[in-house]
C-alpha cells in the first residue's frame, strides 16, 4: 500500500509549535484540528513533549478510500 504523502500543516502560535499532517488528500482546516486534537489526546507514554519552534509529524489515512 502506498504511503500518504499529501502535506498540510497547521501552527499553535501559544506553543510556537508547528503540526504536520500527512494524509492521502489535502485537510480542510476542522480535519487539521482533529487530527492535533487526537494526537493531543493520546497517553503523554506514546507521544513525545512537544517543544516550542518543533514540528510534530502526524501521519493519517484520511483520503486513502475517497473516490
Amino acid at each position: 500500500m502506498e504511503m500518504p504523502n499529501v502535506v498540510s500543516e497547521i501552527k499553535d502560535p501559544a506553543k510556537g509549535i508547528t503540526y504536520r499532517v500527512i494524509a492521502y488528500r489535502k485537510l480542510t482546516r476542522p480535519e487539521l484540528v482533529l487530527q492535533v486534537q487526537q494526537y493531543n489526546a493520546q497517553p503523554a507514554r506514546l507521544r513525545a513533549k512537544a517543544k516550542p519552534g518543533q514540528i510534530v509529524e502526524i501521519r493519517t489515512i484520511i483520503g486513502h478510500d475517497d473516490r
